[in-house]
């Protein structure tokens, strides 16, 4: 990848002379006298422009980091739940070779068997 030729602090610091000059004609550091304004607004311009790239970057990256957490936490729920399925759908085999009668052990989520109410 390639990197900026300027670091985001020196260009936020560059930023902040080019407005500070444009608006009370202040120069700290004695360069900005000799640019003329519509090179001053075309730096100010490619400034901010390199600044909000730079942010849509970071943003895309932190966005595909969440995205890549929610994969991983996704995928772990789906072989959870695909070793859940396996073993359901073994006891369903197991019950069919039985002719429907329960498990020995087998419980069931009721906790009583196969018992009817009488309500």
């Amino acid at each position: 990848m390639r990197r900026p030729m300027q670091e985001h602090d020196a260009l936020e610091r560059e930023l902040k002379e080019l407005v500070l000059f444009e608006e009370r004609g202040v120069d700290p550091t004695g360069k900005l006298s000799k640019m003329d304004k519509k090179a001053i607004k075309a730096r100010v311009r490619m400034i901010k422009n390199r600044l909000a790239a730079k942010r849509s970057r970071e943003h895309a990256r932190t966005y595909v980091q969440e995205l890549e957490g929610t994969l991983e936490a996704l995928q772990s729920k789906n072989e959870a739940l695909a070793r859940r399925l396996a073993a359901l759908e073994a006891e369903n085999d197991k019950l069919k070779r039985n002719g429907g009668l329960p498990v020995a052990g087998g419980g069931g989520r009721d906790g009583g068997g196969n018992k009817e109410r009488n309500n």
